[in-house]
C-alpha cells in the first residue's frame, strides 16, 4: 500500500509489472497525482521490488531522486510528462540486455514536455535514460480533443505477426473515450491508430 508523501497525494495509479529474473519482479506506478488538476511536473514514477516471485513487494531505499529533505526514496523518474504513464517492458525485436519503457503524451496544456510518447532505456530497471520521441499525435486515430495518449499506454510483442502492438486511449470527442491500436516492427516506425470494435456497440 502506498504510504509515502510522494506517492499518496492523494492516490497512486497505473501499476505495471515486469519480470527481471525468475524470482525478481519490478512494479512501477505513478505517484503524487493531484485529484483537482493534472500537473505532469509534480508527478513521480515509483518502484516496488519483489524477490520472491511476486508474493510480496518491498519499497527499495534508493538514492536516485530525493523528495524534499528525504534522500532515500523509491522514485525513479520525475519532472516531466513521462511520469504520467511510465510503462516498462523487455524488448523482443533485438538482442539486448537492456530494459525499455515508454512514457509521455501529447498535451495541449503542456507545450514544454507533452509533445509525444518517449522511449527510455535502462540496464538495471532503476536508472533510466530518455532516448527520443517515437510517437506523436499524428499516429492517433482522429479525435476532437487536444490531449492524446493520457492513459496507461500498454505495449506487448505479438509473436504471430512479429511486431509490437500498443493499445492507447483516444478521445473521439471530449467525454467519449475509445481504445485504438498501433503497431511497429522496431519501435521506430509506427502505424496510424485503428479503433477497436466491440460486438455490443
Amino acid at each position: 500500500k502506498p504510504k509515502n508523501p510522494w506517492d499518496i497525494n492523494p492516490w497512486s495509479t497505473y501499476f505495471n509489472v515486469i519480470q527481471i529474473n525468475p524470482k525478481t519482479l519490478h512494479l512501477y506506478y505513478r505517484g503524487n497525482l493531484k485529484s483537482t488538476t493534472t500537473n505532469y511536473h509534480s508527478e513521480h514514477t515509483c518502484i516496488l521490488i519483489s524477490t520472491d516471485s511476486g508474493l510480496t513487494f518491498q519499497q527499495p531505499n534508493l538514492q536516485i531522486i530525493p523528495y524534499n529533505t528525504e534522500k532515500y526514496t523509491n522514485i525513479i523518474w520525475k519532472g516531466n510528462a513521462i511520469t504520467h504513464n511510465f510503462f516498462a517492458f523487455k524488448p523482443e525485436h533485438t538482442k539486448t540486455n537492456k530494459l525499455m519503457a515508454i512514457g509521455g503524451l501529447n498535451a495541449g496544456s503542456c507545450q514544454c514536455c507533452g509533445k509525444g510518447i518517449h522511449l527510455l532505456e535502462s540496464t538495471d530497471g532503476l536508472n533510466w535514460t530518455k532516448n527520443k520521441i517515437i510517437i506523436t499525435s499524428k499516429n492517433s486515430a482522429k479525435q476532437n480533443y487536444n490531449t492524446h495518449y493520457d492513459s496507461l499506454n500498454t505495449l506487448f510483442w505479438d509473436p504471430f505477426k512479429n511486431e509490437y502492438k500498443l493499445f492507447l486511449r483516444f478521445n473521439e470527442r471530449r467525454g467519449v473515450r475509445k481504445i485504438q491500436c498501433i503497431s511497429s516492427k522496431n519501435l521506430e516506425n509506427w502505424s496510424v491508430g485503428q479503433p477497436l470494435n466491440f460486438p455490443d456497440e
